[in-house]
Parts: C-alpha cells; sequence; structure tokens
C-alpha cells in the first residue's frame, strides 16, 4: 500500500530476470500514485486485497494464488540484484532443495549508504530457531511446503510474520537448504517500515 515512492525500481529490477517467473502485486489500496504505474506494466498480475488484515494478509493471498513451483515476496520498498537472485533460482531449481537464500546489501536512504549483510552458513538450523541468516528478500522456497505449513498466521502475527513463518518452515523441511554468498537483494532502510514503526510489537510477537 502506497508504495509509489520506490515500488517502479523494484518492478523494473524484476523485469529482466533471465528466468520465467509470475509477478503478482497485491493492492491494498493505494491512495498514492502505485496504481498508476502498475498500469504500465502489461505483465504484473495485479490483485486487490481482500481482508484489511495487514501486509502479512496480503502476502498470504498471493501465495495462494501462485501457480509456480517456487515462490517468495518481496516488499515494494525493496529490489532485486539480478545476477544473484538468478543464481537463487538456478540453486533451487538444479538441485531440489527446500529453499535457498543468499546475501544481500542494507540501503539507508538518508545518507545514501550501502551495508553488506552476507548470508549466514547453517541457515535450515537458523531458521528453525527463529534466526534470519539473511535478508528476508533473498529466499526462494517451494509452493507446495508453503501451502502444508498453512501459510502465514497473519491473524496471531502482525509485525513478525515472517519470523513465524520461516520458522514453520524449517521445521517442516526435509530437504536440505541452499546458500549463495552473494548479494541477491537489496534492503531499503528508512525508518518508515513495519518493523521500524512498531518495534516493541515486533519483539514481543518475535518472543511468542
Amino acid at each position: 500500500k502506497d508504495g509509489g515512492r520506490f515500488i517502479e525500481k523494484l518492478i523494473a529490477s524484476i523485469v529482466g530476470l533471465k528466468f520465467p517467473f509470475e509477478h503478482i502485486v497485491v493492492e491494498g489500496g493505494s491512495t498514492d500514485n502505485t496504481r498508476e504505474i502498475l498500469e504500465r506494466y502489461s505483465h504484473l498480475k495485479v490483485i486487490e486485497q481482500e481482508k484489511s488484515a495487514g501486509m502479512y494478509a496480503a502476502i498470504d493471498q498471493g501465495f495462494a494464488l501462485a501457480k509456480g513451483k517456487y515462490v517468495t515476496w518481496i516488499n515494494a520498498d525493496d529490489w532485486v540484484l539480478p545476477r544473484g537472485y538468478e543464481r537463487l533460482y538456478a540453486l533451487i531449481a538444479e538441485n531440489e532443495y527446500d529453499l535457498v537464500y543468499g546475501g544481500g546489501r542494507y540501503y539507508y536512504l538518508d545518507n545514501q549508504n550501502y551495508v553488506d549483510f552476507k548470508s549466514k552458513p547453517c541457515g535450515k538450523f537458523l531458521f528453525r530457531n527463529g534466526v534470519f541468516p539473511c535478508l528476508q528478500p533473498s529466499t526462494m522456497y517451494r509452493k507446495d511446503l508453503v501451502d502444508k505449513v498453512g501459510g502465514l498466521n497473519f491473524e496471531e502475527f502482525k509485525i513478525a510474520g515472517d519470523v513465524d513463518f520461516f520458522t514453520r518452515y524449517a521445521q517442516a523441511a526435509s530437504k536440505p537448504f541452499g546458500r549463495v554468498r552473494e548479494p541477491c537483494v537489496v534492503f531499503l532502510k528508512y525508518g518508515e517500515s513495519l518493523g521500524d514503526r512498531s518495534h516493541q510489537l515486533y519483539l514481543s510477537e518475535k518472543e511468542n
């Protein structure tokens, strides 16, 4: 919702990827220029959010409609780095992993500074214990296993839905996880993200 400041950069980073993909955008009732931007790209599958229940409800709706073997989500204010992201897809498609993850970069908007976030080894163990070994958008995972674990628990977790989801997913996974060391995504930091605006609630939900 209201991602017009950034979403075109995200779309541009995805549209040229050299592997088959379905790009679903769940629109949460934007009042800025987001809809106008989305109309410029014919490859997008834009759907209206069914429930006004927050970001993770929108993501869960997109997962339910996705037709591909592998899925992921990227927020409107982040973007992918094509070479690393294409390596993620190649790794999961060639090895039949349950999940692959890679490195990333934080981009701090106030001082226009990039800070690398290197992917950590032992990713499956870390995910199972509620610890991210990567930046969330630098992941790909199996759609059938997403369905098996019940998607995102957006009714209970409004801020830490990603931690809950990946913990449950990793605990249900039976196959190995693959790791890409190079950066695959850029994660924007500007003090207005869901977690930044609700940090205490995030910590409380993560504890749960």
